[in-house]
């Protein structure tokens, strides 16, 4: 599969089909009344907060939602399912079984944001953040009952994986399909957190995987990342200390298996247009890496590894040159569909700081710290994402004016972080990572 390329004439494509009739099969986690609620109980809570009562005349926060997290569906039931991918989908939940509460919570997180009317005072920048811990106090119980609810309905997830799934397999025209090998092939999110996706391919049929929580990680970086760009001239003299407390969480959970519902920052917002920016960029991060996975499938890279394997080449090497390979296919798929691919390169480019950051930092709490804090070992069949990186901005072939400004924050930033948490002594460190986490 070389191309996912759109055609104005293409054939009929069943997944087009499935876009409109998936909606049958998903239930709502919160009706209009319940999302009311929530906004009723936030002003109710800060109101009581140290602040005290809110006057009439304070601009409340606006609310946004990321619809693709209102719904959950069983995505054993979706239309092009076998009973042999159904079974297979049944066996992986049972093999890592993900937490309802944390499910929950992260979907919220991903569904809601706040946008804050840009602050004139210290004393509106605190009510912000005060507004930001209440809504994350309230979704942690909001998660629970909903945990409570759907216990009896354990197989359902959110349904963003499926959504991004289809908005690259309609891309491609039902004969393309056929070609590449990929005519009859599903998705499901699991829990393996040491991954962002995989893929299981039978004689006929294959599998997608997806980090169950690939989309609400990616949407809190991206947030995070957003906030603090645009928040550069309220810096304070704690900001890289927060941006380290913040990220922790992720780093921990990649490396050390963390819950995410410690997944929290004050990612104060002032443009409802970012929030939509941090949807856009999500959306363009998690169909590259759905892209990469089908191309994986297409290319037959399973079964080239094991010809390579058992004439005697190098595993690690050879997995290392799939990777890359599936990389700039990707790249190369982005650059045919879309004239002005900017935005999806800003995107693409974004996801991999995003992913050597969490690879650094790892590797770097580990040397400081890892005799005292357990540490997952990292598998090494993929290259680092530093070098993939270097891969996919070559293929990309663009010049500097395709380096936004966000982009470039992004480098500075990450490094300065971990410059921070490198000046720190190791009590120092400690004592943060007790504060994000708990550990």
């Amino acid at each position: 599969m070389q191309r996912l390329g759109k055609m104005s004439d293409k054939p009929s494509n069943p997944y087009e089909e499935w876009l409109v009739s998936d909606n049958n099969l998903c239930i709502p986690v919160l009706d209009r009344s319940q999302l009311g609620a929530i906004f009723a109980l936030l002003d109710l809570e800060v109101s009581e907060g140290p602040r005290g009562k809110l006057s009439e005349s304070v601009e409340r926060p606006k609310l946004n939602l990321d619809l693709e997290h209102l719904q959950v569906a069983d995505y054993g039931r979706f239309g092009g399912v076998t009973e042999d991918i159904r079974a297979h989908i049944a066996k992986l939940n049972s093999a890592h079984p993900i937490s309802s509460d944390e499910l929950y919570y992260i979907a919220l997180q991903s569904l809601i944001g706040l946008t804050y009317p840009v602050p004139n005072s210290n004393e509106d920048l605190l009510l912000a953040c005060d507004y930001e811990a209440a809504l994350h106090s309230i979704l942690l119980k909001v998660a629970s009952d909903l945990s409570e609810r759907l216990r009896d309905v354990n197989a359902h997830l959110p349904y963003w994986g499926r959504l991004a799934f289809l908005r690259v397999m309609t891309d491609i025209p039902h004969d393309a399909l056929r070609r590449s090998g990929i005519e009859h092939i599903a998705v499901t999110l699991i829990k393996r957190p040491a991954f962002n996706a995989t893929s299981f391919v039978w004689n006929s049929t294959a599998l997608v995987g997806l980090n169950y929580a690939l989309e609400p990680i990616l949407k809190h970086l991206n947030r995070f990342l957003l906030s603090y760009f645009h928040t550069q001239q309220m810096a304070g003299p704690r900001r890289m200390e927060r941006a380290f407390k913040a990220s922790l969480p992720i780093i921990f959970h990649f490396w050390g298996n963390v819950s995410l519902d410690k997944m929290h920052s004050l990612n104060l917002i002032f443009d409802q247009n970012e929030h939509i920016r941090a949807h856009r960029l999500t959306a363009d991060q998690v169909d590259f890496i759905v892209a990469h996975e089908l191309i994986h499938i297409g290319s037959n890279h399973g079964r080239r590894l094991k010809e390579r394997c058992l004439a005697g080449d190098d595993a690690v090497v050879a997995r290392h040159e799939f990777e890359f390979s599936a990389d700039v296919l990707a790249v190369n798929n982005i650059r045919a569909i879309y004239a002005d691919f900017k935005e999806k390169y800003e995107a693409v480019i974004l996801l991999f700081l995003y992913m050597s950051f969490v690879e650094k930092a790892g590797a770097w709490l580990r040397e400081r710290l890892g005799g005292e804090i357990k540490f997952r070992e990292q598998s090494g069949t993929h290259p680092s994402s530093a070098e993939r990186l270097l891969r996919i901005r070559a293929a990309f072939d663009v010049d500097d004016s395709y380096k936004t400004e966000v982009i470039a924050f992004a480098e500075k930033f990450f490094s300065d972080i971990l410059d921070y948490a490198d000046g720190l002594a190791d009590d120092e460190i400690r004592s943060v990572i007790q504060s994000a986490i708990k550990v």
